[in-house]
């Protein structure tokens, strides 16, 4: 029915949420040291947030896609990203983008390096956007984040393989929950789908 379907997509968008938070604390734990300062509290509950802002955006992105237009929603994405930067580099990046400027620039190589590294970062956003809401018409915002959580397992191997310093346990137990999360996900649809084919026959 049209309400179950609709609790079944407010399900998959908390988990997604959830699974995002969970995401950025099995990230921290890779590092080993602790950077000293005098809001740590604070530097979690913000990281905290970032990570629940973060799975909020993807299950709306994935709300506008399917209900609205894919089109509209990337156009849109564009625009008002643009405006953002617009204010916000002034506001915090002035300092740094004076210095790439002028500083960066006084040689044809550096600004041919600066110029590509831009160019590249611009352009994997744009790929990263568009082919994430082609995803998202097909699939849902959760099984997306899920399939992203071996990013995980890369920042572990890298730091143990070129910083030589090895994740803590926090680390494991975060991927332990990871995983778990993932095989509940797909015995959940697996299930739901055995069930929608038995009602359609």
């Amino acid at each position: 029915s049209i309400d179950s379907h609709s609790n079944d997509d407010d399900d998959d968008r908390s988990m997604n949420v959830t699974m995002d938070a969970m995401k950025t604390a099995a990230a921290a734990t890779t590092q080993i040291e602790v950077n000293p300062n005098k809001h740590p509290f604070w530097g979690d509950m913000l990281a905290v947030a970032a990570a629940v802002t973060y799975g909020l955006s993807d299950a709306l992105a994935e709300y506008f896609v399917k209900n609205v237009d894919r089109t509209e929603y990337l156009g849109m994405l564009g625009l008002n990203g643009a405006i953002a930067m617009c204010i916000m580099i002034p506001l915090m990046e002035r300092d740094a983008v004076m210095a790439m400027i002028f500083d960066g620039c006084k040689s044809k190589s550096k600004c041919q390096s600066i110029v590509g590294v831009a160019a590249w970062y611009v352009g994997s956003l744009v790929l990263y956007y568009i082919s994430s809401s082609i995803f998202l018409v097909q699939s849902d915002a959760t099984l997306m984040n899920l399939s992203s959580q071996a990013a995980n397992l890369w920042a572990a191997v890298f730091s143990v393989a070129i910083l030589h310093q090895a994740p803590s346990l926090a680390f494991y137990v975060a991927i332990v929950f990871v995983g778990c999360g993932v095989v509940l996900y797909e015995f959940g649809h697996a299930k739901e789908a055995v069930q929608q084919q038995q009602q359609q026959q």
